[in-house]
């Protein structure tokens, strides 16, 4: 069975368009849309800027699929690739 693997994300604050984040994120893009947030967007690790967050305009995710299997167990393993960062989208036994 196929699970989603979702964490909500809140942000609210000057400038910020309400629920404009429609896109793939995830925790290690809290820490770069703070510093952002306060002038400071300098590159923070494996985050990325939820610079959405401010109206700029989402793109489509790629969607990648792995799949594998040994004797009668199947798994599989979808990710969604987004401006150059890859976030975990569901993943389980099939």
């Amino acid at each position: 069975e196929l699970r989603h693997l979702n964490t909500l994300l809140a942000i609210s604050g000057p400038g910020v368009v309400p629920g404009a984040l429609d896109c793939p994120a995830g925790i290690v893009d809290v820490a770069p849309t703070i510093l952002a947030a306060l002038g400071d967007p300098a590159p923070f690790g494996q985050g990325r800027v939820l610079d959405e967050a401010w109206g700029a305009a989402a793109e489509p995710a790629e969607i990648l699929t792995d799949e594998a299997s040994h004797g009668g167990f199947r798994q599989r393993l979808s990710r969604l690739r987004y401006r150059g960062k890859t976030y975990l989208s569901e993943g389980g036994r099939i």
